[in-house]
């Protein structure tokens, strides 16, 4: 059986919607952050579109793309309406490779990573992982009477990246030396694939009860957080 057969019949595909306050509920600086940020790298930025030109030119004449999406960026969003399309099981232009898949995965993960660097991650994470110590706060002061046993947290990639950067993850410059096949040092997640996770464990130390310590897990992997290294 193929992901495909798991697609609504006739393959159809309902148009998701969103909430255009998703993000920062009642914040009227949103834009303006995200804005300082593009501006603030917008040199390395059209360092990176040069590289990708001919790329870029390809993925627009195999996908008939409209100009404004014939950048780098249009080519982000390329990847995530090709990875749904291929879920459903869907044909691709037939000259479309797999090493053509990978390059847009690789365009796609290193700018979703790129944007929420820097001053725009801590920004986004603060709020929920103030939530998610409070939890822990919790369970460590009332013990067996505390009732919730875990909290669960539903939301989007550009949720979980924040997340990932602000817990030293994943970093741009670690995703090129990936690509480049270059010796990386330290962590370096990819930015979230359909039905990604990030938990947070809670564990208390079986020869000390009145110390405890978190164990942090992307996608199955446990990850040093303080290290920078895979655990």
């Amino acid at each position: 059986m193929s992901v495909a057969d798991y697609a609504l019949k006739l393959g159809f595909q309902p148009v998701p919607f969103f909430n255009a306050t998703r993000f920062f509920p009642g914040c009227p600086n949103e834009n303006k952050l995200i804005a300082k940020r593009l501006e603030s790298q917008a040199v390395k930025l059209a360092e990176f579109q040069l590289i990708h030109a001919a790329f870029t030119e390809k993925m627009r004449i195999m996908f008939n793309l409209k100009a404004e999406y014939s950048n780098v960026g249009g080519l982000a969003d390329l990847f995530d309406v090709i990875i749904c399309d291929l879920n459903l099981g869907r044909p691709m232009p037939a000259s479309f490779s797999d090493s053509d898949l990978q390059q847009l995965r690789y365009i796609q993960n290193y700018l979703f990573v790129f944007l929420y660097e820097g001053f725009l991650a801590p920004i986004y994470s603060t709020d929920v992982v103030e939530g998610i110590l409070k939890n822990m706060d919790n369970v460590i002061k009332n013990g067996d009477k505390e009732v919730k046993r875990y909290s669960i947290y539903s939301g989007h990639d550009t949720n979980v990246v924040p997340l990932i950067l602000f817990f030293n993850l994943t970093s741009h410059e670690c995703i090129s030396k990936k690509w480049k096949n270059e010796t990386v040092n330290g962590n370096c997640a990819d930015s979230p694939p359909f039905a990604s996770n990030l938990i947070f464990e809670l564990h208390q130390n079986d020869s000390n009860p009145s110390s405890y310590f978190v164990k942090l897990r992307y996608n199955g992997d446990y990850y040093n957080v303080c290290g920078g290294n895979y655990k």
